[in-house]
């Protein structure tokens, strides 16, 4: 959200400054508040000494495996198509829609900045619709469907008797916000809640690593789409070119309706993972003893008495000076006692040991 804020008012204050002061303002300007920034940033405190702590505990999550859970392609797919299109507007958007129109460079970049206003306050709203849901793909669907339509209406489609007015413009750019917002963030929810279902620990580290993949294909996204959109622009047209993202945000949608249709009515349910080094937390939680001070009975069955039963008496005293001095100090061994007694079906004693 703070990202999309920033990219809504930036674009805005650059138009602003660029009528003010000419080319050098803008730059003069935000380079000054990120030198500020870098003076800022030794006032903070340093990093909580609990980090340590974090780091002995980290259990790796392996990022291959990640790649083998089916229903998280949707989202990775949605991550790539909708960071393509964001690229491809940014690269067109104002040489080929909005100069048309003979604005300012301060209307510019408040039409610039309308579609990044837009995702900014509809994102919220998406993670709210998510989080009280347990299924979330229905909402990449919808986000899907409004990314679909806005490049629609922009291009206009081929064919379409639309006129590119002012008014179906901004309806685009909202329309585009709103969309692309819901397929960021359904995306990441729903990847999360699946990786979790298909066995990884819901922890940070698996927070981490598909928020890392996340940033990984949309990085991707931008790549392709701006060494590419220029190229398409120049040889078929912006009009055309859009057909082309048009026809991924309607993959996007044919995909994700599909997997409802098929695979929709699955719930998120945790797996046990059967890999060693990826043992879930309850496995831990049953290998665990609690062994407090004072008498302790342990009862016990091995493979050579299934019948019967052994009970075992420990005498485990407290941490007393006694204790810590033969621990630390060297000294004779502390004593303690054992009573060993097997029992018989009926219940009946068979013998006792004392050690």
């Amino acid at each position: 959200m703070t990202m999309n804020l920033a990219q809504m008012f930036g674009p805005v204050v650059g138009g602003a400054l660029l009528e003010l002061g000419g080319f050098k303002l803008p730059f003069l300007v935000m380079g000054t508040v990120q030198m500020s920034m870098t003076f800022l940033s030794l006032g903070l405190p340093r990093d909580s000494t609990d980090m340590e702590d974090d780091v002995k505990n980290y259990r790796e999550v392996k990022i291959w495996k990640i790649f083998t859970v089916r229903g998280i392609w949707v989202s990775f797919l949605t991550f790539i198509f909708s960071t393509m299109s964001n690229g491809f507007l940014s690269i067109t958007l104002e040489p080929q829609v909005i100069r048309t129109f003979g604005y300012s460079s301060l209307y510019v970049g408040l039409l610039f900045g309308l579609k990044d206003g837009a995702n900014s306050l509809a994102s919220p709203l998406w993670g709210w619709v998510c989080d009280r849901n347990r299924k979330v793909k229905i909402f990449i669907l919808w986000a899907s469907c409004f990314a679909f339509t806005s490049f629609f209406l922009l291009g206009p489609f081929p064919g379409v008797p639309i006129n590119r007015t002012i008014g179906v413009v901004i309806a685009s750019l909202v329309l585009n916000g709103v969309g692309i917002g819901g397929q960021q963030v359904a995306g990441v929810v729903d990847a999360m809640r699946e990786a979790v279902s298909a066995g990884f620990p819901e922890s940070a580290d698996t927070h981490g690593c598909v928020a890392g993949l996340w940033a990984s294909l949309s990085g991707i996204g931008r790549f392709t789409s701006r060494t590419g959109s220029g190229f398409l622009v120049d040889v078929l047209g912006f009009r055309k070119a859009s057909v082309f993202v048009v026809s991924l945000h309607g993959f996007v949608v044919v995909m994700t309706a599909t997997y409802l249709a098929v695979w929709g009515d699955l719930p998120y349910t945790r797996k046990r993972r059967g890999d060693g080094d990826d043992s879930s937390d309850e496995d831990d939680d049953r290998r665990s003893w609690d062994v407090k001070a004072g008498m302790s009975r342990i009862l016990t069955t091995t493979p050579a008495d299934p019948v019967t039963t052994k009970t075992v008496n420990i005498n485990i005293p407290t941490y007393g000076e006694d204790f810590e001095d033969s621990l630390f100090c060297g000294s004779g061994p502390m004593s303690y006692k054992t009573k060993y007694e097997r029992s018989s079906p009926s219940g009946s004693p068979r013998s006792q040991e004392v050690v």
